[in-house]
């Protein structure tokens, strides 16, 4: 018996219709009919790590990457959600690592055991950590190396800058200016250490004499030492007490000088006498004979 056109088409669609699904349940290496466990990781980063990136446990492949999207409150961490089949009981404490699965640098998620007693539940959050291989770690030690060579570039181009401007014509010149006036600097300075050697010389060679002018000045600080520097100063502490005393009774009008300073009357008797007796004498030398008479025969 013959199919109907309609049911050889009905057949065909239903056939690739299970093939595709078939197909696309191998790719992502899980069956439509059976329900895996989900657990969540949270990483700092993910790099390389993608949609349907395998889920490995003791190297046999489990399950899948089913989401990656970033969480916290400023996008700093990355959340992962993973399947693993639901037959396989794993340990709380099991770490999802983030590995490389190839050569070629294609990451999975590998599942390292722990010894909890108690097994991981489906929508728990596991541990996380991050692989770093031998080219993570070559990266990680290069990459010091290369911030220090361009470093090192940068500061040889600065120098040969500053020897490209020190060798330009006007620059040189300055340059042999700069030596001249140190050349000058430096024969004044071999002057000033001859004059330096000469005072020292002569030093030397008097000795001697240098020696005795100490020692008298260490006789006189001796002398000077042993003078009774207290009692000078006691008795001329004497003397100015009794000039203040003194002083003191002239000025309050006490004992003759005190009366001279003090008693007008007398002062201007003394200052009328004084007029009296200049004008006698200069009298009596312009006119002596009129005081001294001298006679020969004693007349």
């Amino acid at each position: 018996m013959k199919l109907k056109k309609e049911a050889k088409l009905a057949i065909t669609v239903i056939v690739t219709l299970v093939v595709l699904v078939w197909g696309l349940n191998t790719l992502k290496s899980r069956s439509l009919f059976k329900r895996n466990n989900i657990f969540y990781g949270i990483y700092a980063q993910v790099d390389g790590l993608k949609m349907s990136s395998a889920v490995v446990y003791r190297g046999f492949e489990v399950g899948q990457v089913e989401s990656i999207k970033f969480t916290g409150a400023h996008y700093e961490n990355v959340f992962v959600a993973f399947s693993v089949d639901k037959d396989l009981q794993i340990p709380a404490n099991t770490v999802a690592m983030i590995d490389n699965s190839d050569l070629m640098g294609t990451k999975s998620i590998t599942l390292l055991p722990g010894d909890s007693p108690l097994y991981a539940q489906d929508k728990d959050t596991l541990q996380t950590s991050i692989y770093v291989g031998i080219m993570d770690q070559v990266r990680t030690q290069i990459s010091p190396l290369k911030d220090k060579a361009e470093s090192i570039m940068n500061s040889l181009d600065t120098v040969l800058s500053s020897i490209q401007t020190v060798l330009r014509p006007m620059t040189a010149t300055n340059i042999e200016s700069s030596f001249k006036n140190l050349s000058h600097t430096l024969r004044y300075l071999e002057s000033v250490l001859a004059n330096l050697n000469s005072v020292s010389e002569n030093l030397k060679n008097n000795n001697a004499n240098v020696t005795t002018i100490l020692n008298n000045v260490s006789d006189i600080s001796e002398s000077l030492h042993q003078v009774n520097f207290t009692g000078m100063f006691g008795e001329l502490d004497k003397v100015v007490k009794q000039m203040d005393a003194i002083l003191y009774k002239v000025n309050s009008g006490q004992g003759t000088a005190g009366k001279l300073v003090t008693d007008e009357e007398l002062y201007r008797n003394l200052v009328s006498v004084s007029a009296d007796l200049d004008k006698l004498l200069t009298d009596f030398k312009e006119n002596p004979k009129r005081y001294i008479n001298i006679s020969v025969f004693g007349k």
